[in-house]
């Protein structure tokens, strides 16, 4: 990077201090810069919610910001108001939230009223508002470890403006902070790409998967069909105390190992009364799926999946990827929710039975292979947005760990 320095270093002992730098209460930092208090370098506003008699829900008077449900810029739907604000953050100013999970980081994107468990933070003279922004991102992590309490835990408002921070000058401040922009304008662009991609695939999969968009080629009348019709239930238990790996079904990302994913041990120490789940088979949560709990298991020859499972196989009529992305849409989860609303016995889930009584529009194999590969092309194209933007948010990280604490330094002239 042609604006920026590595300074030399006396020797790898710990026990020595690098050349140009100097020891402090918060690490080794560059000789010339100073530690100073938040309080120092900000102006710091707890939140306080207003009268709860002010509130309102059609837009008058100011938006209130509490809780860290809004602090990232989730809004909470219905949106409340309030005509009486308390305390007042403006636009760009930096929002922390104070309750757990605390520390986390944003910026304000208009003047709102901050209630509770939200504190708003302003640069004072000679500190960049960026570069102070930066560096409580930085810090997001560590908030943790100074949380108070046990019904509610916080951050004691004196910790805050106590915490200590490494400032260099205002003009080097100024550098680090036009850097770290770089990154966060990529960041920025790639999210807005991946936002409107996740709305195209969601429009593709819409049209492609009900026929009312047709891919060059395809003309045939789709049939409708039941899944009963195409698919058979499988119950094979693992009477054997066969040694294979156990699998949980989740709502977004389907069939996944049950230790990996949960990190502990959360089914049966008894395996044989567990269904054995093979390879081009599908499985669903029988007393979740409305919730969108199914899963299509092609990475294991035979594994294991709790007895609360329903689990079937297709024949040679259907392409399972096809299939997948129909039950996986939205049209489908709306047909478990009803169907499970209307059960006699509620608490039964979602049997077969009436599972394969579900109406299915299937087109012909061959264009059921086309959706499937048309849709799976355009998931690989979010994938790889996705990617690039955790690459892009590692490489912010390190960069600031290094410029923010002076171990890579800018040149300034």
């Amino acid at each position: 990077m042609s604006n920026t320095t590595k300074k030399p270093i006396a020797n790898h002992n710990d026990t020595q201090t690098p050349i140009g730098y100097k020891r402090t209460a918060i690490g080794v930092i560059p000789i010339d810069w100073d530690v100073k208090k938040l309080s120092d370098c900000a102006n710091i506003l707890m939140g306080q919610s207003p009268s709860s008699t002010s509130y309102n829900g059609n837009g008058d008077g100011f938006y209130l910001i509490q809780g860290n449900a809004d602090i990232k810029d989730r809004l909470s739907s219905p949106r409340i108001w309030t005509n009486d604000p308390t305390k007042l953050c403006k636009e760009g100013d930096i929002l922390m939230s104070v309750r757990a999970p605390v520390g986390t980081i944003s910026k304000s994107k208009h003047t709102a009223c901050i209630g509770r468990g939200i504190c708003s933070i302003k640069s004072k003279e000679k500190i960049n508002q960026e570069f102070l922004y930066n560096f409580l991102l930085s810090f997001e992590s560590q908030w943790k470890s100074l949380e108070q309490g046990s019904t509610f835990t916080a951050v004691n408002s004196n910790d805050i403006m106590n915490l200590q921070l490494p400032i260099p000058s205002i003009a080097e401040q100024q550098k680090i902070a036009e850097i770290l922009s770089t990154w966060d304008e990529a960041i920025s662009n790639c999210k807005n790409t991946i936002n409107t991609l996740k709305l195209r695939n969601k429009g593709l999969s819409q049209q492609l998967l009900t026929g009312k968009k047709r891919l060059s080629g395809f003309s045939e009348k789709w049939e409708i069909k039941k899944i009963k019709d195409f698919s058979l239930e499988i119950s094979s238990k693992n009477k054997g105390d066969e040694d294979l790996i156990v699998l949980s079904c989740t709502k977004y990302n389907g069939l996944v190992p049950s230790l990996e994913y949960f990190g502990r041990k959360i089914y049966s120490d008894n395996l044989k009364t567990y269904k054995i789940v093979k390879k081009n088979t599908f499985a669903y949560a029988t007393n979740h799926i409305e919730e969108g709990s199914i899963g299509y298991q092609n990475k294991y020859e035979s594994a294991l999946i709790s007895p609360m499972y329903t689990v079937f196989k297709t024949d040679e009529n259907i392409n399972d990827d096809f299939l997948f992305k129909v039950l996986k849409s939205n049209t489908y989860i709306q047909e478990y929710q009803k169907r499970m609303e209307g059960s006699i016995d509620r608490r039964g889930g979602l049997r077969w039975q009436e599972f394969s009584k579900i109406k299915v529009s299937v087109p012909s194999y061959e264009e059921q292979t086309a959706i499937a590969l048309a849709l799976e092309t355009a998931d690989q194209e979010l994938k790889s947005y996705e990617t690039k933007l955790e690459a892009l948010q590692l490489q912010k990280k390190g960069l600031m760990q290094q410029l923010l604490t002076g171990k890579i330094r800018v040149n300034v002239k």
